[in-house]
């Protein structure tokens, strides 16, 4: 987790409120405490509040609960400046740009170090390590605009950050450290994306590294920040939330206007959601009015007006982590205030113990292990793509998101193979024998969607066969107290002729094969593959073999001297 140094001398001048109460307060910021003294106190945040990183959105969310601000901080972004950007040559592996100018606000040294590091904290967390996206702050008044974002040769020069030695691109990604860490992001080619100002300088190298020339300062009075990624919408974010910081700490906000592409402007519109009283009420279990529900979201520092028993809410740009009506009444708790809500004790005390099912799957993994395979844990939705020509369902069949964020993340996985597939392919530079295994929650298309418990296992090296990945399964089988049978037959997944049905009870429970080979070229696997999946919900119904009980062996007491019987003969 992210972690914040803040001046308590800053924060009781910035939000108004009094040593003893601030410290008190920000545990209901959802902030943790992990130490403190006299001057300064040290705090973790959530990476979903990017905006707590410096004191100036810790101030704005200790003022807001303490009654001193209420509603959405006010983002005043004066149109029609004098700041342009072209991206009509944008470069098609990182297309989307966006940007915004600030002044009038001095941020001092203690200001530019947290404002760095948010803007690290920003790229380790939303940027997905500057793949995303990338910030570039600069100096504005050592740039000529128009500034041009559009692909360059790898020839052109620049003096990158904590420098002053000119090279060209080329020397950067391969003497800079920020380029031997994210070279990798660049796609091949002559070409790579710069920012120049009106001069022809390269003033930022995106995702690598900006320009000594326009580094910001303590004494610095004028910022550009510009953002560069994939899609418009994760520019756009990590824009929102230094924009907001900015202002927080006085800046006037001025449009740069980008023209070209798909890039625009940027937007800071607010978001408009609604919530329903009775769902925070019977959520938080407590009684109030969509009045004092609305009060106690603008507490949070979100707008609301309550109408009827509907809460309208006004959520402000850099307030991504809102996506539903939960995190609203979230908000309203927090609002509301955490100490005053009353804990209720359970009516009875009861002992837990885990479950048939819970125990069976321990002993499962155990065994794995003793196998030689290495546990992993995938996720549950998956993309399309991953999933066509594995599956053993077809694409259209499979569980499908409503409404999914992410492309990645459109499907419940019908099979837990592809997911062993890809932490292959993604381990492909490290060395074999590879063998993993996961037990998880595998999925069908039904009402309710059907769930299955599975155990999946893949082994890949030189020598892996059909042979091995079939023991594996027996092995797990007669734990559970199954003889093992397996019944040729087709698999979407398998090479024809090397696969089977696996067969227990007179049942098909799972199937084995080796995978095919055009699977392993597309996901560059270099290595054959076997693999196995078992549905273990049939197989707890014959409860396995039990473990020996111990035998006590009672060690007899050792017989004493004998005693001389009197009038006993000598020997």
């Amino acid at each position: 987790m992210p972690v914040v140094e803040a001046e308590i001398s800053s924060l009781v001048r910035l939000s108004g409120i009094k040593r003893d109460a601030l410290l008190e307060s920000l545990p209901h910021l959802g902030l943790d405490i992990e130490s403190s003294d006299s001057r300064g106190v040290r705090v973790e945040y959530s990476p979903n509040r990017p905006d707590y990183a410096t004191e100036y959105g810790i101030a704005q969310g200790l003022r807001g609960l303490a009654g001193v601000e209420a509603g959405s901080p006010r983002l005043p972004l004066q149109r029609r400046g004098a700041y342009s950007l072209r991206a009509a040559r944008a470069p098609r592996d990182r297309p989307a740009i966006t940007a915004i100018a600030a002044r009038g606000g001095l941020l001092g040294e203690r200001g530019v170090q947290q404002l760095l590091s948010m803007q690290e904290d920003l790229h380790a967390g939303i940027g997905r390590r500057r793949r995303a996206s990338s910030i570039g702050l600069h100096n504005i008044d050592a740039m000529r605009f128009p500034l041009e974002y559009a692909a360059v040769s790898r020839g052109e020069t620049m003096a990158p950050l904590g420098s002053k030695r000119v090279i060209t691109l080329s020397e950067v990604l391969e003497t800079t450290e920020q380029g031997a860490e994210y070279g990798g992001l660049l796609a091949d080619g002559e070409r790579v994306p710069a920012l120049t100002d009106a001069q022809g300088t390269v003033v930022s190298f995106p995702p690598i590294i900006n320009s000594s020339r326009t580094a910001i300062t303590p004494a610095t009075r004028g910022i550009l920040v510009e953002v560069t990624g994939m899609e418009r919408r994760h520019v756009e974010d990590a824009l929102s939330v230094v924009a907001a910081t900015l202002a927080a700490a006085g800046f006037g906000l001025h449009e740069v206007g980008v023209s070209g592409g798909g890039n625009a402007t940027p937007r800071l519109e607010p978001r408009r959601m609604q919530v329903h009283a009775d769902l925070v009420c019977g959520t938080l279990g407590v009684e109030l009015s969509p009045k004092e529900i609305a009060e106690c979201i603008r507490r949070s520092r979100i707008d609301a007006t309550a109408s009827g028993k509907k809460i309208s809410c006004s959520v402000p740009r850099h307030r991504f982590d809102i996506i539903g009506e939960m995190d609203l009444v979230e908000e309203a708790l927090l609002g509301h205030g955490l100490g005053r809500l009353s804990p209720e004790l359970p009516a009875q005390e009861a002992a837990g113990s885990a479950s048939p099912e819970s125990s069976g799957i321990a002993r499962v993994s155990a065994c794995m292990v003793g196998l030689g395979h290495t546990e992993v844990v995938n996720a549950s939705l998956v993309g399309e793509p991953a999933l066509r020509g594995l599956a053993d369902a077809e694409v259209a069949s499979m569980p499908a998101v409503a409404s999914p964020k992410s492309r990645a993340h459109t499907t419940l996985r019908p099979s837990l193979v592809p997911g062993l597939l890809d932490v292959l392919s993604r381990n492909v530079h490290e060395s074999y024998p590879q063998r993993l295994f996961e037990v998880g929650t595998a999925f069908a298309r039904g009402d309710p969607v059907a769930e299955r418990t599975v155990l999946a296992a893949a082994s890949a090296h030189s020598a892996a066969s059909f042979t091995e990945a079939k023991s594996a399964a027996a092995a797990v089988l007669r734990l559970l107290g199954h003889d093992i049978a397996t019944r040729a037959a087709p698999h979407v997944a398998y090479a024809a002729g090397h696969s089977a049905d696996i067969v227990a009870g007179g049942r098909v429970v799972g199937t084995v094969g080796d995978v095919r080979a055009d699977a392993l070229a597309r996901l560059r696997i270099r290595e054959p593959v076997a693999a196995f999946e078992l549905d273990l919900g049939p197989l707890w119904a014959r409860p396995g073999p039990q473990p020996r009980k111990k035998r006590v062996y009672r060690r007899r007491a050792r017989p004493g001297p004998r005693k001389r019987v009197a009038g006993a003969a000598k020997g």
